[in-house]
């Protein structure tokens, strides 16, 4: 299971271990954008298992396991799972203007280059505000659903 917050490389990684031929790695079905699941644990158990590969697992957000109202332990004991990855992106800056320019172009990932260089205004106040919701959002969201 890797747990991460949004802009933190996450899909990136996701893709690195869908290239090994051991792994397999299922996009988010958690995402509130597929709707409310009925049985969001046994739609990731389905899944998982129609991989061939000796090594599967999801990626999640913290906010898409309460739109489904799981808990991390709930979900980790009835899939079994062995391994949480938490992906934090170190650099928060980066991460913030990672978010404004996704914000800004509408494009959240891409496997291409990009064709052209876009820029935002930082704004220290809301960098730190930002950053500080990011922390406390990540937290008590682990907090709540243990």
């Amino acid at each position: 299971m890797m747990l991460s917050e949004p802009r933190t490389g996450s899909t990136y990684l996701q893709s690195m271990l869908n290239l090994h031929f051991d792994v397999g790695c299922i996009k988010d079905i958690l995402n509130d954008r597929y709707g409310p699941r009925a049985d969001p644990i046994g739609d990731l158990n389905r899944q998982m298992s129609a991989l061939r590969q000796p090594v599967v697992g999801f990626k999640t957000f913290p906010e898409h396991l309460a739109y489904h109202k799981l808990s991390l332990v709930e979900v980790v004991r009835r899939l079994d799972i062995r391994w949480v990855i938490v992906v934090w992106r170190e650099n928060f800056l980066e991460m913030y203007v990672s978010y404004r320019i996704a914000r800004k172009t509408g494009v959240w990932y891409s496997s291409q280059p990009a064709s052209q260089v876009d820029t935002v205004l930082c704004q220290i106040s809301a960098t730190n505000t930002f950053i500080h919701q990011l922390v406390c959002n990540f937290s008590n969201r682990l907090n709540c659903y243990f």
